[in-house]
């Protein structure tokens, strides 16, 4: 089961380069993660995985995804 992605991101006001990830969850405020156990810090933000391959294919106004690497668990009761 797939619960988001690492991203290499270039932000189109500066170009700069980051390394980031994109859950597929939803944010757990008690926990400051998603609800797959990440850590809000790393995440930039939160969206469903159609609408992230939607992003892969046009970018945002604020980033372009450049690589991506997806995260994956094998235990989909979660």
């Amino acid at each position: 089961m797939r619960i988001g992605a690492w991203c290499d991101i270039e932000w189109q006001d500066d170009l700069a380069k980051g390394f980031r990830y994109i859950s597929f969850g939803e944010y757990d405020e008690e926990n400051d993660t998603d609800n797959f156990g990440i850590s809000d810090e790393a995440i930039l933000f939160y969206c469903p995985e159609s609408e992230f391959l939607k992003l892969v294919e046009t970018g945002s106004g604020d980033f372009k995804i450049t690589h991506f690497d997806y995260e994956e668990i094998e235990d989909a009761s979660i």
